[in-house]
């Protein structure tokens, strides 16, 4: 994984010990509703990156079974392929998260 990474920096990358919930969890993520769009792309490294990093306390619900998420790292050099890894500490109870996830509606307009 860590190779294919490195030859193409885009998308993200995820790490989760049960499928079956890692896939149930996208499948949540993108039918949250949006402002404008119907459809969350987390997938893209960008949106991603501005939902982590408004998630606040929230983080461990937005990564839900998840042990981590990998997206590329901007970089002032394009070829060094550096990816920042997203995790918590402690993951938290799918029961503990509140649905949908509440964010400001400037997070969504960024993208």
């Amino acid at each position: 994984m860590a190779q294919v990474c490195q030859q193409r920096p885009k998308g993200i990358a995820l790490h989760c010990r049960d499928v079956g919930a890692a896939l149930a969890h996208a499948r949540r993520l993108m039918s949250m509703p949006l402002g404008r769009s119907s459809m969350l792309s987390f997938y893209n490294p960008a949106h991603w990156a501005a939902l982590a990093m408004d998630a606040g306390d929230n983080l461990g619900c937005l990564l839900g079974p998840w042990d981590a998420v990998y997206t590329p790292a901007p970089n002032l050099q394009p070829d060094a392929n550096r990816w920042h890894e997203w995790r918590v500490d402690t993951p938290v109870a799918a029961d503990s998260c509140t649905w949908p996830l509440a964010y400001p509606d400037s997070v969504f307009t960024t993208f």
